[in-house]
Parts: C-alpha cells; sequence; structure tokens
C-alpha cells in the first residue's frame, strides 16, 4: 500500500495539463510498483464511469463530475494513462475529453482535465491518437478546446517517422 500512496500523491501533484519530463521519469518509475498501473486503469475507467454530482461551486449550486480539488489528481491520472498505456488508452482518453470539454451539457465542465487529455493524446506515438483527435476536432465546438486540439494534432504529427 504504501507504493500506491506514493503514486496517487505523485499524480495530484500535476498542476498544469503539460507534465515536465521529471514528472513523467517519476511516474514511470512509480507504475513499474507492484499494483500501480492496475491503479492507473482502475482510476482512468473511474473517470468514465462516474456520475456527476450536486455541490457548491463558484458560490452557487451545481452538477459537476469531480470536485474541483480532485482537477490535479486527475490530470495526473490521464497521463499516467498516457505514458503508461500508450496507445491502448486512446480510446479512453477520447472519451475523457468528450466528457470533461466545454461541449458537455450535463454537468459543469472540467477543462483542465479535458487539456490534460488532449495534450496527452498528442504524445502518443501510432496512428489511433492522430485519429481520435481528429474526431474530438469534429466533435467539440468551443474555440478554446479547438485550438488546443489542433495543438495536440500538430505535436502528434511531429512524432511521426
Amino acid at each position: 500500500m504504501p507504493d500506491l500512496v506514493q503514486v496517487i500523491i505523485h499524480l495530484a501533484t500535476l498542476a498544469s495539463g503539460l507534465p515536465t519530463a521529471a514528472w513523467r521519469r517519476t511516474c514511470m518509475d512509480l507504475a513499474l510498483r507492484e499494483g500501480s498501473r492496475e491503479f492507473g486503469r482502475r482510476a482512468l475507467a473511474g473517470l468514465l464511469e462516474c456520475g456527476p454530482t450536486t455541490m457548491r461551486r463558484h458560490g452557487k449550486q451545481q452538477r459537476v463530475l469531480l470536485d474541483e480539488r480532485n482537477n490535479d489528481l486527475a490530470r495526473g491520472v490521464v497521463w499516467m494513462a498516457a505514458l503508461t498505456e500508450g496507445p491502448a488508452a486512446v480510446t479512453a482518453l477520447e472519451a475523457v475529453v468528450l466528457r470533461t470539454s466545454y461541449d458537455t451539457f450535463a454537468y459543469f465542465p472540467e477543462p483542465k482535465v479535458a487539456t490534460a487529455a488532449v495534450q496527452a493524446l498528442g504524445t502518443i506515438p501510432g496512428p489511433q491518437a492522430p485519429a481520435a483527435l481528429q474526431r474530438l476536432l469534429t466533435r467539440i465546438h468551443h474555440a478554446g478546446d479547438r485550438k488546443q486540439i489542433g495543438a495536440a494534432i500538430n505535436a502528434s504529427a511531429a512524432l511521426a517517422p
């Protein structure tokens, strides 16, 4: 269990959409420990399966997917999936974007999580991630989200051999 606690603490330290090289290295090192990758898979599945709840946010009661205190952890989970699962995580990351972007109308959006998932998709090698980003571009209408998707498509193209 101490290893899982270290993983959770590390994932929650991701305070931006794009992790540093040091954060990535530590994440990969922690992912080698027993149970860590399975935790990452289950946490990502939780992002996809959890239902919205109502809580006080921005001065009023709102339906939310995540408590704002969990946004950093959710971003860490997204990046752990991209780093450890690679192309196998593309479908789940695409779904995270759709659940958390400004285009969601069922509850308050989680744009920081959506941005992290888009940026993570832009770093995954292979044809699956660029295809997912192109699909997102056709489904997402918010200008800021579309700009992030365009940047991730460019980053993905830079990875292509």
